[in-house]
């Protein structure tokens, strides 16, 4: 991947009004139970199971491996891993530079009329496992383990900063520590979205400077002819490269990456569906939800509703 490709990676950019998760979403009501600093003096492991919250975990410095749910990943300065509801994890530090991890642990839901406690359920916390007070959700963005590397200069890095030094002073009332975490949950899609998916991260450097053209230029009306002129080759030429590479035309290309970030508005905004069609170079409401409908099978109200 080429330089211009690694930077967008730690980009975030944000085209919206407001930010924060949709209150109309599953992730209306999640909150931030705990946010602490965790420097490893000793190549120890430390586990847990069953932890039953999101958890957001970066590397501030040093190194070592992150087991989870029977994966392991290489864990260094820069990088955020998220692990689902219900993660095994094991923390095992390099034994000369052990890693200083900065973790956060949110509870996607819960019931409102019945007092959030700010601790974390798991098997060494057996207390509050499978309480009905607090659940999962079965959102797209938070079903698997993600691992991103170079956080250190995002927004990400901020509101963990921010958050660990709220909890740090005192435990925070619920709104603000709802609000915390909306934002948290905005800005990890958001991050989350600029990674090319495999795919994308094995094309020849010509293609991936189409792909970056169109990701740069999703808010426009973008042709097969605007795309050609600007990277002075030749339509047959760009349908190939997609097609050989990706598998898809180029204009389905298009429309994909467009759907993705309407999407990602509907998650994770609470623009009205008015709104979020000029994001992704649609002015005409009507025909936007034409548009989401035709490649989804929902409408944008619907589809924000999952």
């Amino acid at each position: 991947m080429d330089n211009k490709a690694k930077k967008k990676k730690s980009e975030i950019k944000s085209n919206t009004r407001s930010g924060g998760v949709s209150r109309e979403s599953q992730l209306g009501n999640a909150t931030i139970v705990k946010a602490e600093a965790l420097k490893f003096v000793d190549p120890v492991a430390v586990s847990d199971s069953n932890v039953q919250t999101l958890l957001f975990c970066w590397c501030v410095s040093g190194s070592g491996i992150v087991e989870a749910n029977g994966e392991s990943y290489e864990f260094s300065r820069g990088n955020l891993l998220f692990l689902p509801w219900g993660h095994d994890i094991t923390y095992k530090p390099d034994e000369l530079r052990p890693f200083y991890i900065k973790v956060l642990h949110v509870v996607p839901s819960h019931n409102p009329k019945v007092e959030l406690k700010n601790e974390v359920g798991s098997a060494s916390n057996p207390d509050l496992l499978d309480t009905s007070d607090r659940k999962s959700v079965d959102h797209p963005m938070l079903r698997t383990p993600t691992l991103i590397e170079d956080i250190d200069d995002a927004n990400l890095s901020v509101l963990f900063n921010y958050a660990l030094g709220v909890f740090k002073r005192e435990t925070p009332p619920l709104p603000v520590a709802r609000q915390m975490s909306r934002l948290f949950l905005y800005e990890f899609f958001s991050l989350k979205m600029t990674i090319p998916t495999e795919e994308e991260d094995n094309v020849p450097r010509r293609l991936q400077f189409l792909i970056d053209y169109i990701k740069d230029n999703l808010s426009e009306d973008i042709s097969l002819t605007d795309i050609a002129a600007y990277s002075e080759l030749s339509q047959a030429t760009i349908n190939r490269l997609f097609r050989e590479h990706l598998g898809t035309s180029t204009m389905n290309f298009i429309h994909q990456k467009k759907i993705e970030r309407a999407k990602h508005l509907l998650l994770v905004t609470d623009l009205p569906v008015s709104d979020i069609g000029p994001h992704i170079g649609i002015n005409d409401v009507y025909y936007f939800s034409r548009f989401f409908k035709k490649m989804t099978s929902y409408s944008p109200t619907e589809f924000r509703r999952l």
